[in-house]
């Protein structure tokens, strides 16, 4: 009887802990030029851990992989992410998630702005349409970041088969 007792206040305490965590107090603010550079981008960002996330999801594509209908949760939403770096710089790096016929307009989007592509590759076989991954990579200030890669993001959907 005695365990149990002990086990539940453990569970009783941890779960006060836990919802201390998860309360405004200890909620992290998010610095006023990542919020300008999501304003600038058009998007939403989630801000944990000194990390700006934004999702670029392909919920325009409708995949299969070996004629299984794959939803877009499996693996076909992009990113970028932003932290602070040394000297007042920030680092972006990002996966793209693209169609084979945006692949060459957004790298070229990308490196015409002075952006890092660090990878292009494929995580199936079998899938239709194609989809690629475009790793990408910068340094600067968050708005000029924004500013570099928004041309990309902006191609993401919109390049005609």
């Amino acid at each position: 009887m005695r365990v149990r007792t002990a086990i539940l206040v453990i569970c009783m305490v941890a779960t006060q802990y836990m919802s201390r965590l998860s309360s405004p107090a200890w909620a992290e603010e998010m610095p006023s030029d990542y919020q300008d550079a999501l304003k600038y981008l058009g998007r939403q960002g989630d801000y944990k851990a000194g990390v700006l996330k934004v999702n670029i999801p392909r919920n325009d594509l409708h995949v299969t992989v070996a004629g299984v209908a794959t939803p877009t949760p499996f693996g076909f939403g992009g990113w970028v992410a932003m932290t602070k770096g040394d000297g007042a710089r920030d680092v972006m790096m990002g996966d793209l998630v693209l169609v084979q016929e945006e692949v060459n307009p957004v790298m070229s989007a990308l490196l015409d702005h002075g952006l890092d592509v660090t990878a292009l590759h494929n995580h199936f076989f079998w899938e239709e349409p194609r989809v690629f991954y475009m790793h990408i990579h910068g340094h600067g200030k968050a708005m000029d970041l924004a500013q570099r890669v928004k041309p990309a993001l902006d191609l993401i959907g919109k390049v005609a088969a």
